[in-house]
């Protein structure tokens, strides 16, 4: 997958499924058992560790979802765009900015940054 908006449209679709399942068959095509994501309160490898974190995050948020909120911004194989994690009635739980670095197109490391 070489398209930088369907590589994070599945991306986002991961930490919006319903299930760990769902998560894992969203992040197939675009996550590397190598790649690894960290934001301040984590670091993790590997599709499952990813799977496993975007499912303690649906534990602790539920009923809330990723939006992008801005576009992807792209220079070689770095990308970078806004998020909202938002309630079920819009209403902001956090946003921040990710910086991802695309190999053969894959993600091979994302980088999260919460807003203030």
């Amino acid at each position: 997958m070489s398209d930088h908006r369907a590589i994070i449209a599945a991306y986002t679709e991961a930490w919006n499924a319903p299930d760990d399942q769902s998560s894992r068959a969203k992040l197939k095509d675009v996550w590397r058992d190598e790649s690894s994501y960290t934001d301040p309160t984590v670091t993790v490898t590997g599709v499952e560790s990813l799977v496993r974190h975007i499912a303690g995050v649906r534990t602790r948020r539920p009923n809330t979802r990723i939006v992008l909120t801005s576009a992807i911004d792209a220079h070689h194989d770095v990308l970078r765009f806004s998020w909202q994690r938002v309630n079920a009635d819009n209403s902001l739980v956090v946003g921040g900015i990710d910086v991802a670095i695309i190999e053969d197109g894959y993600i091979v490391k994302m980088i999260g940054f919460f807003d203030s």
